[in-house]
Order: structure tokens, then C-alpha cells, then sequence
């Protein structure tokens, strides 16, 4: 009977180790999980920020490329103006010609003038 009492509470003591060890395993999915749920708010944080990060580049990016194209058009401009101007100087400088030739006949017609007189 002592022997059946013994077993007994052997089974019984076996029973609360399984029990334990049920215990300290899920214990330990439970510390598993909850590391691996910050990890994920962590990567959730970090995906967040380099959404954002992304958002301003690509804002970044769109101002860049109208700044360039507002230099582009600057520079046609300017090219366009330089064009103009070189005719207005070159037209200018064939005036200056024309009027010096003028002058110097002029010149050259009062000289002659006063010498027959």
C-alpha cells in the first residue's frame, strides 16, 4: 500500500514537472514574442521613416528638376538675347561705317569746294 501511495504521488509529481516545464516553454514563447513584436514596431518605425525620408527625396528630386528646367529656359533667353544683340551691334558698327564714309566724302566734297574758290 506504501508502494501504491509512493506511485502515486510520483505520477502526481511527474504531472506538476510536465506541467511546469508546459509552463516555462510557454514562458518562453511568450518572451520570444513579445521580443519579436518590438522588432516589428521597431521595423514598422524604421519603414516609416524611410517612407518619409523617400517622400522628401522625391519632393527634393521634383524641385531640382524644376530648377534646372527654369535654368534651362534662363539660359535660351539668354542665348536668345545675345543673338539680338549681336545683330544690334553689328547693325550698329555698319551704321558707324556707313557714316564715317558719309563724313569723310563730305569732308573730301568741302575740301575740293574751298579749293575752287
Amino acid at each position: 500500500e506504501a508502494r501504491g501511495e509512493l506511485e502515486k504521488k510520483m505520477l502526481l509529481l511527474s504531472a506538476d514537472v510536465e506541467r511546469l516545464e508546459a509552463s516555462r516553454g510557454q514562458d518562453d514563447y511568450k518572451g520570444r514574442f513579445t521580443v519579436l513584436e518590438g522588432r516589428l514596431a521597431q521595423h514598422d518605425e524604421e519603414s516609416a521613416h524611410l517612407r518619409k525620408t523617400l517622400r522628401e527625396k522625391d519632393a527634393s528630386e521634383k524641385e531640382l528638376r524644376r530648377a534646372l528646367a527654369q535654368a534651362k529656359a534662363v539660359v535660351v533667353q539668354l542665348e536668345s538675347d545675345g543673338a539680338l544683340h549681336r545683330g544690334l551691334r553689328d547693325n550698329a558698327l555698319r551704321e558707324l561705317d556707313d557714316a564715317e564714309t558719309r563724313l569723310a566724302a563730305a569732308r573730301e566734297g568741302q575740301v575740293r569746294m574751298e579749293a575752287e574758290c
